[in-house]
């Protein structure tokens, strides 16, 4: 009871097993300790790749924004932090009070779920 308070492992009937600090890696098992190793150095250089390739992509992208920021009208220094100007509202399309109509619930008609399954079916054919 104390082991499992303090965080400890307790298997029951665990003393019945090898001790798993003597199965280290001995001379038989050297091959696979060797190709351990090489497995090892070969994520680490996948890693190190993986990492160079984004920092060269946040390079590129941080010299494409300070190379567009004297053009940039929405994007401005004060006090040493950017600014943003908010995006001006675009004007709402022809026919959008009209969809808006039609979407609302009170027009929608009661379908039952396998003609609705059914229809939906038919026109995107989904179950493929």
């Amino acid at each position: 009871m104390l082991e499992l308070k303090s965080g400890d492992l307790c298997v029951p009937s665990g003393d019945h097993f090898s001790d798993y600090r003597r199965a280290g890696v001995g001379r038989s098992n050297s091959g696979a300790k060797s190709r351990f190793t090489a497995n090892r150095r070969a994520s680490q250089w996948r890693a190190r790749t993986f990492i160079d390739g984004l920092r060269a992509q946040l390079q590129a992208a941080a010299k494409l924004a300070d190379d567009g920021f004297p053009d940039n009208e929405y994007l401005r220094i004060e006090n040493g932090e950017p600014v943003l100007k908010r995006l001006q509202r675009k004007p709402e399309p022809d026919g959008l009070l009209q969809l808006e109509q039609q979407l609302m619930p009170n027009a929608w008609r009661d379908v039952e779920i396998v003609d609705a399954l059914s229809d939906t079916e038919h026109w995107l054919n989904w179950t493929r």
